[in-house]
């Protein structure tokens, strides 16, 4: 029986990543019948927000790094090296055959050096689009180097990295394909927003875009699902105030229930100034939902097809995005073509077919 070490800095937000990691393990324990233990840094006695099956292992080793602070602070510098003591004794106890690094912790990079056996494969979640060329670039492609496996989302992801070990293997939906007659049911006048409520999603430009979409639809509303409870999430909500839309735009918090806060809009909005392959996407366009997104590098483009599952916009272009959710509002027979093309594309990112993938390209050579 292969056994996997999944290694995690925690698995108690809401996460995209987090999602992931249990969705691989219950996954590859109850289909595949291989053997899984996720080993966190961080979990600091929390309940695991999404719920893993029973044959599924899970330890956390109690590292609890200081995160408001650099990894090179003292008390940090000290964390790290009891990190490569505790890791390197489950390591030997545990004697897996993989080691996959899920998430971007301290020890992505001292992995390959106290493996032992193990084949180790690091997840890349983010776009290196704008990374420099530079020493710590050359540096990074050095340690990188040393795993077996670097896995990217997309093609375009893949020319960013020097070395041979990169194998593309796009992120599976997170839930299974709900039956047509689920997809069909009425829309509501609605816009959605599903993600981290971060900088580089760019809500102010979210923000704008409605503020001149409701001027010609004022019967439409905007609704932003994610934690707005930080300095930036605040001063979201104090524009949205302050430009007097909140009738317009509705801030819902965080949710556990993506297909219920998804399902009942028409379309999906996208105005980051970057991505590498949002889930949201997939799981919107599972549930009939397109998706309309600044054309920003590198994530939306290797999965939207303009004007299929939904629209690429010139990237900051605020009224070219305002006429093509226009043309999109006042077209139904567009808006049915889409939900329907949307639904056909999700269907190439089956849970099956990706852990496949997963089974075909790493596993099982």
């Amino acid at each position: 029986m292969k056994h996997i070490v999944i290694l995690i800095d925690q698995l108690y937000n809401f996460g995209g990543i987090e999602r992931l990691v249990a969705l691989k393990a219950n996954y590859w324990t109850s289909v595949f019948g291989y053997k899984v233990t996720i080993l966190s840094t961080e979990q600091k006695g929390n309940p695991k927000v999404f719920p893993l099956n029973n044959s599924v292992g899970f330890l956390d080793l109690g590292i609890n790094y200081d995160r408001s602070k650099s990894y090179f602070e003292i008390k940090n510098l000290a964390k790290f090296f009891k990190n490569i003591k505790n890791l390197k004794n489950q390591l030997n106890i545990l004697n897996p055959d993989f080691i996959l690094v899920a998430s971007h912790i301290p020890m992505t990079y001292f992995i390959p050096f106290i493996k032992g056996k193990a084949k180790v494969i690091k997840e890349f979640h983010f776009t290196k689009y704008e990374r420099q060329r530079n020493l710590k670039f050359k540096l990074f492609n050095f340690f990188e180097s040393k795993y077996d496996y670097l896995v990217v989302l997309s093609k375009e992801e893949r020319q960013f990295y020097d070395t041979q070990n990169v194998i593309v293997i796009p992120n599976p939906l997170t839930f299974p394909i709900p039956k047509k007659s689920l997809r069909l049911n009425p829309k509501d006048n609605k816009a959605i927003f599903v993600g981290r409520v971060a900088p580089v999603k760019n809500l102010e430009g979210m923000i704008n875009l409605w503020k001149h979409f409701r001027v010609l639809h004022p019967h439409w509303k905007l609704e932003i699902y994610g934690s707005y409870d930080d300095v930036y999430g605040q001063s979201i909500r104090e524009k949205i105030i302050e430009e007097k839309m909140s009738d317009d735009i509705f801030l819902m918090g965080s949710t556990s229930n993506i297909i219920k806060a998804i399902e009942s809009a028409k379309v999906m909005l996208m105005t980051s100034h970057q991505e590498c392959f949002p889930m949201v996407i997939l799981e919107s366009f599972a549930l009939g939902v397109p998706v309309f997104a600044f054309n920003c590098p590198t994530g939306p483009r290797n999965i939207i097809e303009d004007g299929k599952n939904g629209c690429l916009i010139e990237n900051g272009n605020i009224p070219e995005f305002v006429n093509a959710l226009d043309d999109f509002v006042k077209n139904e027979d567009k808006q049915s073509r889409m939900s329907k093309f949307a639904s056909e594309t999700a269907e190439l990112y089956s849970l099956d077919i990706i852990m496949q993938k997963w089974n075909e390209k790493i596993f099982l050579k």
